[in-house]
């Protein structure tokens, strides 16, 4: 039959199996394509669920990248400062270095004297001894002497009531000379000027804590009114206006201060004017400004201004 045909037949009929094998082929590969498709469309869910588990490891990551990036200025900035301190650094270690032999030389000085202090030592102990027990033999001999000096000071104790007896008397009788020669030609201002010879308050101090209301009820002992009279003595004596004196009993933990305010001649009497303040240990205060005057005999009396 092939021989029957002519040459067109004969292409014709080639030319269409061809074709026909052409299609065939073509419908198979699409075939095998579209099997091919449909198992990566299978896969592709599988892939992107990996995707996302992926970019959820990777994002912490990269925030924390974005971090130290962030972190890295600084770093560098803190490095190109260090950079900056070595080479002061480096000149302190030299400076050190340089003074190290020095301080070799002064420890090996110091070795040196104490080695000598070493040698010195004994001797200076054994003179030490000596002097230490010169001292003892002293202070035996003082105590020896001792007994004899109080025997001669109870004496004196016994004798002296008798001797301030006839000293008061004494005083007395030149107050009273005193009074009558001068208080005729004394008016206004003393001066700091005394008609008799000045004595201590004495019970004049009573009349202060009367007249501010202290007693032991208030807290205030016989002690602070010994402290306070003596505070007042010293402030009268001196004499100056505004002349101040303190006083403080740590026993009772009250203290005070007496002022000197003013001078003057009240009945033919010299007085003194005096600022009183106490302070208590119960916080209370007492102020009070009285008048000193001095009698004729010498004695003084308190009087509330």
């Amino acid at each position: 039959m092939w021989q029957t045909l002519t040459v067109g037949e004969r292409a014709k009929l080639l030319g269409t199996t061809i074709v026909g094998s052409g299609l065939f082929a073509l419908a198979a590969g699409l075939l095998y394509f579209t099997y091919t498709l449909n198992g990566v469309l299978q896969e592709i869910p599988a892939i992107l669920s990996q995707v996302e588990q992926t970019s959820a490891i990777i994002n912490p990551l990269v925030q924390e990248v974005d971090k130290v990036q962030a972190q890295i200025p600084p770093i560098l900035k803190e490095v190109q400062l260090t950079r900056e301190l070595v080479p002061s650094i480096l000149r302190e270690v030299g400076a050190v270095r340089e003074q190290v032999p020095a301080l070799l030389a002064e420890a090996a000085a110091v070795r040196t004297e104490v080695a000598a202090v070493r040698v010195a030592l004994p001797p200076l102990v054994e003179t030490t001894a000596k002097t230490v027990q010169s001292a003892s033999d002293s202070v035996r001999l003082i105590d020896q002497q001792i007994p004899p000096i109080l025997s001669e000071v109870r004496q004196t104790r016994e004798a002296l009531p008798g001797l301030l007896d006839r000293a008061d008397q004494l005083v007395a009788n030149a107050s009273e000379v005193g009074r009558k020669a001068t208080s005729g030609a004394m008016t206004g201002m003393l001066g700091g000027l005394i008609l008799a010879p000045f004595r201590l308050l004495g019970d004049a101090g009573k009349g202060m804590a009367d007249a501010m209301k202290l007693d032991s009820s208030t807290g205030f002992t016989p002690e602070d009114d010994r402290l306070a009279t003596e505070a007042t003595d010293a402030v009268i004596k001196s004499g100056k206006i505004g002349a101040q004196r303190s006083w403080k009993n740590s026993a009772s933990n009250n203290d005070g201060t007496v002022t000197l305010l003013d001078q003057k001649i009240r009945n033919d009497e010299p007085c003194f004017k005096v600022k009183q303040f106490v302070a208590l240990n119960t916080g209370k205060t007492h102020t009070i400004e009285l008048l000193f005057c001095q009698h004729p005999d010498g004695t003084w009396a308190a009087v509330q201004n």
